[in-house]
């Protein structure tokens, strides 16, 4: 179950419930209690007076009403009760409660065959001192509702500051190269065992990530030559003449996992020896310069996109400044200067520049570790060719070299 507020809020909300539940359900008890033994103590008043008046008169016809302060009495006869006021005169026996002229009455009524008794009480007086209690008791509610609110406070932060020093020590967990234990600083209650679990689950995975990281660094840097050697062998094979096309198709697969295997595999390198701060990688870098470099070398494919959606017209000087050819000629030297440079190429050991325009291509797919490890591979190959044999001799010999691209 998932809680909207917090747990000091969740105190604080119940103290104040309950004290004023409780002081309410105290008013209401202490006001009906109040109007219900005033409103009985009133009518049997009322009624013992009515009856002992009665007795009377039936042995002493000429006894006078009773008539106290707030309590009026009158005797008629039945059908002539012009002396009673208007109020009371239709009442049947009983006693009843009346609102007149801005005033409350209690009257106890007795209709007799040969003679009517009326006996009114006075009971203003009473239900202004009931409303009074009324808004007296509200102000204790009040009262009683804020000295709640007050000790909910007090003690939900009592009780939650334990709980918030046990957060802000796990927050400041994340900034220290190595935590502190944080069951030394509680008691051993609820909030201690909290934090003793939190210490157990922190070394855990302090191990955890210590293993991992072992493990990434050996087996990282244990698979890299491995995979260079695939790489290299398959492009060895993929160079061969009259390759079947299927073993084509399988040695470029192969080729495709080994090359992936060695990205993760360098990635993961990087990030091990990042965290332990033995690389350049793991030194504060300026956002600014990082953005320059990325834009710098994404600049010729920034131009490219330009010239394929804007259809510029591209001056072959600018064309050379931006690298996109390799040199700029007069138009009628065009054809001389390809032709001398075909001729050159031709007299150069093929074999060797066809390996060279491959490493060249794959470099920017290629890890430097990789890209060395595949330079050497396609050196020893080449070291064993007719041309590098012939490029030796020619250069103890003091001759030109004639190649063959063997």
């Amino acid at each position: 179950m998932q809680y909207r507020r917090r747990l000091r809020s969740r105190i604080i909300l119940s103290f104040l419930i309950f004290g004023t539940v409780l002081s309410g359900l105290f008013a209401v008890s202490a006001f009906v209690l109040q109007d219900y033994i005033t409103d009985q103590l009133i009518s049997r008043t009322l009624k013992e007076e009515l009856d002992d008046y009665v007795v009377q008169l039936r042995k002493n016809p000429s006894v006078a009403e009773p008539f106290y302060s707030r309590i009026d009495g009158y005797v008629t006869r039945p059908g002539k009760a012009d002396i009673v006021p208007a109020p009371f005169r239709d009442l049947a026996s009983g006693v009843h409660e009346i609102s007149t002229n801005g005033k409350s009455y209690r009257a106890a009524i007795r209709k007799e065959d040969d003679f009517w008794v009326f006996l009114t009480y006075d009971v203003t007086a009473d239900r202004n001192i009931t409303r009074q209690l009324s808004w007296a008791l509200l102000g204790v509610v009040l009262v009683f509702s804020a000295l709640s609110y007050g000790l909910g406070r007090w003690s939900s932060g009592r009780v939650m500051s334990p709980v918030r020093e046990l957060a802000r020590r796990v927050s400041a967990m994340g900034t220290e190269a190595e935590p502190q234990a944080l069951s030394a600083h509680f008691a051993d209650d609820e909030v201690g065992q909290l934090a003793e679990a939190l210490d157990d689950y922190a070394s855990r995975l302090r191990e955890l990530v210590e293993r991992d990281k072992a493990f990434n660094a050996d087996v990282s840097h244990e698979l890299r030559t491995p995979l260079a050697v695939i790489t290299g062998a398959t492009e060895l094979l993929l160079s061969m003449p009259n390759l079947p096309p299927k073993a084509h198709e399988r040695l470029l697969r192969i080729a495709r996992a080994a090359r992936q295997s060695a990205d993760i595999t360098t990635a993961l390198l990087h990030l091990v020896r990042a965290e332990r701060g033995t690389t350049e990688d793991s030194r504060a870098r300026n956002v600014g310069d990082i953005v320059e470099e990325v834009a710098e070398l994404h600049r010729p494919l920034i131009r490219a996109k330009a010239l394929a959606m804007l259809g510029n017209k591209l001056p072959a000087e600018q064309a050379e400044n931006w690298g996109l050819i390799y040199q700029v000629v007069e138009d009628d030297a065009l054809m001389d200067e390809a032709g001398k440079l075909a001729a050159y190429l031709a007299t150069q050991p093929t074999l060797a520049l066809a390996n060279i325009k491959k490493l060249l291509n794959a470099n920017f797919d290629n890890t430097l570790h990789e890209q060395l490890e595949r330079e050497r591979l396609t050196m020893q190959m080449l070291g064993r060719t007719d041309d590098y044999r012939e490029g030796v001799a020619s250069f103890l010999e003091k001759r030109a070299p004639e190649f063959k691209g063997q």
